[in-house]
Protein backbone atom coordinates (compact mmCIF):
# COMPACT_ATOMS: atom_id res chain seq x y z
CA UNK A 1 0.00 0.00 0.00
CA UNK A 2 1.90 3.25 -0.98
CA UNK A 3 0.29 6.37 0.30
CA UNK A 4 1.83 9.66 -1.10
CA UNK A 5 2.18 12.84 1.42
CA UNK A 6 3.07 15.84 -0.92
CA UNK A 7 1.67 16.25 -4.50
CA UNK A 8 5.74 17.44 -5.52
CA UNK A 9 8.10 15.63 -7.30
CA UNK A 10 9.55 15.29 -4.36
CA UNK A 11 6.95 12.85 -3.06
CA UNK A 12 7.65 10.67 0.33
CA UNK A 13 5.86 7.16 -0.14
CA UNK A 14 5.41 4.42 2.73
CA UNK A 15 5.31 1.17 1.80
CA UNK A 16 6.00 -2.15 1.98
CA UNK A 17 9.66 -3.31 2.60
CA UNK A 18 10.74 -5.03 -0.83
CA UNK A 19 14.30 -7.00 -1.55
CA UNK A 20 15.69 -4.39 -3.47
CA UNK A 21 14.85 -2.01 -0.03
CA UNK A 22 17.39 -4.38 2.06
CA UNK A 23 20.61 -3.27 1.66
CA UNK A 24 19.60 0.96 2.37
CA UNK A 25 17.17 -0.42 5.16
CA UNK A 26 20.14 -2.75 6.90
CA UNK A 27 22.26 0.57 6.79
CA UNK A 28 19.78 2.44 8.48
CA UNK A 29 18.74 0.38 11.08
CA UNK A 30 22.05 -0.53 11.54
CA UNK A 31 22.95 3.14 12.42
CA UNK A 32 20.24 3.29 14.57
CA UNK A 33 21.88 0.20 16.30
CA UNK A 34 25.17 1.59 16.45
CA UNK A 35 24.14 5.17 17.62
CA UNK A 36 22.97 3.19 21.43
CA UNK A 37 20.45 6.06 21.95
CA UNK A 38 17.27 4.30 19.87
CA UNK A 39 16.94 0.69 20.94
CA UNK A 40 18.02 -2.37 22.20
CA UNK A 41 18.84 -4.25 19.22
CA UNK A 42 22.99 -4.85 20.08
CA UNK A 43 24.22 -6.73 17.17
CA UNK A 44 24.10 -5.31 13.24
CA UNK A 45 22.00 -6.93 10.94
CA UNK A 46 23.53 -8.54 7.90
CA UNK A 47 20.98 -8.76 4.55
CA UNK A 48 20.60 -12.33 6.21
CA UNK A 49 19.99 -12.14 9.12
CA UNK A 50 17.35 -9.43 8.51
CA UNK A 51 15.84 -11.29 5.93
CA UNK A 52 15.55 -14.30 8.53
CA UNK A 53 14.21 -11.53 10.50
CA UNK A 54 11.22 -10.63 8.23
CA UNK A 55 10.54 -14.49 7.48
CA UNK A 56 9.28 -14.79 10.58
CA UNK A 57 6.99 -11.84 10.90
CA UNK A 58 3.47 -12.83 11.15
CA UNK A 59 -0.04 -11.71 8.70
CA UNK A 60 -0.62 -8.83 11.24
CA UNK A 61 3.22 -7.91 11.06
CA UNK A 62 4.93 -5.65 8.20
CA UNK A 63 7.90 -4.06 7.91
CA UNK A 64 7.64 -0.24 5.66
CA UNK A 65 10.08 1.99 4.32
CA UNK A 66 9.60 6.09 3.58
CA UNK A 67 10.70 6.55 0.02
CA UNK A 68 11.62 10.28 -1.15
CA UNK A 69 12.05 9.38 -5.34
CA UNK A 70 14.64 6.29 -4.81
CA UNK A 71 16.29 7.26 -1.40
CA UNK A 72 15.29 5.04 1.77
CA UNK A 73 15.15 7.61 4.56
CA UNK A 74 13.78 5.43 7.50
CA UNK A 75 12.51 1.82 8.65
CA UNK A 76 9.36 1.18 10.13
CA UNK A 77 8.13 -1.96 12.26
CA UNK A 78 4.71 -3.42 13.36
CA UNK A 79 5.14 -6.46 15.18
CA UNK A 80 2.84 -8.37 17.52
CA UNK A 81 3.32 -7.58 21.18
CA UNK A 82 3.22 -10.69 22.38
CA UNK A 83 2.77 -14.43 21.45
CA UNK A 84 -0.23 -14.95 23.98
CA UNK A 85 -3.79 -15.06 22.20
CA UNK A 86 -5.49 -12.86 24.67
CA UNK A 87 -2.44 -9.73 22.83
CA UNK A 88 -3.72 -10.44 19.37
CA UNK A 89 -5.20 -6.44 19.67
CA UNK A 90 -2.05 -4.96 20.82
CA UNK A 91 1.47 -4.25 18.83
CA UNK A 92 4.64 -2.84 19.05
CA UNK A 93 5.62 0.03 17.06
CA UNK A 94 8.97 1.70 15.65
CA UNK A 95 10.11 4.35 13.11
CA UNK A 96 13.86 4.19 12.38
CA UNK A 97 15.12 7.09 10.06
CA UNK A 98 18.84 7.66 8.65
CA UNK A 99 20.04 9.57 11.17
CA UNK A 100 20.89 12.46 8.38
CA UNK A 101 17.13 12.95 8.26
CA UNK A 102 16.02 13.30 11.58
CA UNK A 103 14.15 16.41 12.82
CA UNK A 104 12.78 17.05 9.05
CA UNK A 105 9.57 15.93 9.89
CA UNK A 106 9.87 12.93 8.11
CA UNK A 107 9.30 10.76 11.42
CA UNK A 108 5.92 12.30 12.89
CA UNK A 109 4.66 11.24 9.16
CA UNK A 110 6.00 7.63 9.32
CA UNK A 111 4.37 7.53 12.38
CA UNK A 112 1.14 8.79 11.40
CA UNK A 113 0.96 5.82 8.38
CA UNK A 114 2.64 3.14 11.04
CA UNK A 115 -0.73 3.92 12.98
CA UNK A 116 -3.14 4.07 10.86
CA UNK A 117 -1.59 0.85 9.37
CA UNK A 118 -2.22 -0.26 12.65
CA UNK A 119 -5.63 0.58 12.86
CA UNK A 120 -6.02 -1.47 9.10
CA UNK A 121 -4.82 -4.14 11.05
CA UNK A 122 -7.14 -4.40 13.15
CA UNK A 123 -5.09 -3.62 16.01
CA UNK A 124 -6.78 -1.67 19.24
CA UNK A 125 -3.26 -0.89 21.44
CA UNK A 126 -0.07 0.42 20.19
CA UNK A 127 2.78 0.37 22.24
CA UNK A 128 6.37 2.11 21.75
CA UNK A 129 8.73 1.11 23.92
CA UNK A 130 11.65 3.55 24.05
CA UNK A 131 15.20 4.30 25.74
CA UNK A 132 14.19 6.30 28.81
CA UNK A 133 16.95 8.54 28.21
CA UNK A 134 15.93 9.40 24.77
CA UNK A 135 13.37 12.27 25.58
CA UNK A 136 13.34 13.67 22.44
CA UNK A 137 11.64 10.26 20.53
CA UNK A 138 9.11 10.44 24.11
CA UNK A 139 7.86 13.57 23.41
CA UNK A 140 7.71 12.50 19.73
CA UNK A 141 5.40 10.20 20.52
CA UNK A 142 3.94 11.75 22.70
CA UNK A 143 3.01 14.33 20.14
CA UNK A 144 1.64 11.70 18.25
CA UNK A 145 -1.23 10.63 20.84
CA UNK A 146 0.83 8.39 22.65
CA UNK A 147 0.19 8.10 27.00
CA UNK A 148 3.53 7.61 29.08
CA UNK A 149 2.53 4.59 31.25
CA UNK A 150 5.40 3.92 33.03
CA UNK A 151 9.09 3.71 33.26
CA UNK A 152 10.87 0.12 33.88
CA UNK A 153 13.64 0.44 35.84
CA UNK A 154 16.76 -1.87 34.17
CA UNK A 155 15.45 -3.99 32.11
CA UNK A 156 17.36 -3.76 29.34
CA UNK A 157 21.32 -3.94 29.29
CA UNK A 158 24.51 -2.75 27.10
CA UNK A 159 27.38 -3.76 28.06
CA UNK A 160 27.93 -3.10 31.71
CA UNK A 161 25.52 -0.57 31.97
CA UNK A 162 21.42 -1.27 33.22
CA UNK A 163 19.33 0.83 31.19
CA UNK A 164 15.74 1.90 31.96
CA UNK A 165 12.74 1.45 29.13
CA UNK A 166 9.80 4.04 28.61
CA UNK A 167 6.72 2.31 27.78
CA UNK A 168 4.08 4.38 25.82
CA UNK A 169 0.75 3.30 24.35
CA UNK A 170 -1.70 4.66 21.62
CA UNK A 171 -5.35 3.35 22.41
CA UNK A 172 -7.58 3.43 19.07
CA UNK A 173 -11.02 4.56 19.30
CA UNK A 174 -13.47 2.25 18.92
CA UNK A 175 -15.29 3.12 15.28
Amino acid sequence: MEQPLFNSVSAVVFREVEEADLPAVVEIFNENILAGDATLWQVPFTIPSFMEFLTAFGDREKAYVAMKGDQVLGLGLIKKYHPKPGYAYACDTSVFLSRSELRKGYGTKFKKFILAECKRLNYHHAVAKILASNEASIKYNQRLGYELVGIQREIGRRGDEWLDVAILQYIFAND
